[in-house]
């Protein structure tokens, strides 16, 4: 999505974001942010884009900033969404795509401690931290499942 940004000649504003990351940590990083006005099924939202120069293989995220500035309303159950202003109005949540799952990409990376990690535990504890470390049977009951994006109306 950066590329197509830059090739379409978009201005970027430097700036340094904290963040959290899936482990916990906190961190700081380098980031761009521009705006794009991003059109949904006739609609056109301003968006607020963050691009990390730094991450690599990463994917564009929509968040619930997005959702409630273009007011999408989500209905997980149905699997399907809405305008808040014409909840009548449903679309599909849109075919699946061809991603793998996270369990897929789970299983097919090893459990790695940073360095100095586990170091001072004992040999016992250590291989506990290890074994614990992949356990398939304490993941969600997604297994199997393609993720979806936004689609046409019903």
């Amino acid at each position: 999505m950066f590329q197509i940004f830059k090739d379409k000649g978009l201005l970027f504003q430097e700036t340094t974001l904290a963040m959290s990351l899936a482990d916990g940590q906190q961190t700081t990083g380098e980031a761009l942010t521009t705006q794009v006005m991003v059109e949904i099924e006739g609609r056109s939202v301003l968006t607020k884009f963050i691009i990390l120069p730094k991450a690599k293989g990463n994917r564009t995220l929509l968040g619930t900033d997005f959702l409630s500035s273009a007011g999408l309303v989500l209905d997980v159950k149905n699997t399907c969404w809405y305008f808040w202003d014409n909840p009548t109005h449903k679309y599909p949540f849109g075919e699946e795509l061809d991603t793998p799952s996270i369990v897929e990409k789970m299983s097919s990376n090893t459990c790695q401690l940073r360095e100095g990690e586990g170091e001072s535990l004992t040999s016992v504890p250590r291989s506990r931290n290890l074994t614990s470390c992949w356990n398939p049977s304490k993941m969600s009951s997604n297994q199997g499942r393609s993720n979806k994006y936004l689609g046409a109306p019903h």
